[in-house]
């Protein structure tokens, strides 16, 4: 239920806020891409998350891990995070379907 609220309340346009005004401190962005893993676990917050520019974030994340300037753990939440938004999307075309 948390992860369903906190998604409600506007969490995901506000961790993206931070990323936009240019957070470079690697403790705070491997902490958002740990959040976006956990509330993108569940089925009904997919859509959500997906309309927002969560998975060029992510992506570039993980890019940018494979170059070694990111931590293994931010690039392991990174990619789990996109497979876990991209699990059963074909199924997930309307939040009531999901």
């Amino acid at each position: 239920m948390n992860e369903v609220t906190i998604v409600v309340v506007g969490i995901v346009h506000k961790m993206l806020k931070m990323i936009d005004l240019g957070s470079t401190l690697s403790c705070i962005l491997e902490a958002i891409i740990a959040n976006f893993l956990g509330i993108s676990t569940l089925n009904t917050n997919k859509p959500i998350i997906s309309v927002f520019s969560v998975i060029p974030f992510l992506v570039d994340t993980f890019r940018d891990a494979v170059a070694a300037t990111s931590h293994t753990q931010a690039r392991l939440d990174a990619f789990h995070t996109l497979f876990n938004l991209f699990f059963n999307s074909a199924k997930c075309l309307s939040p009531h379907q999901c």
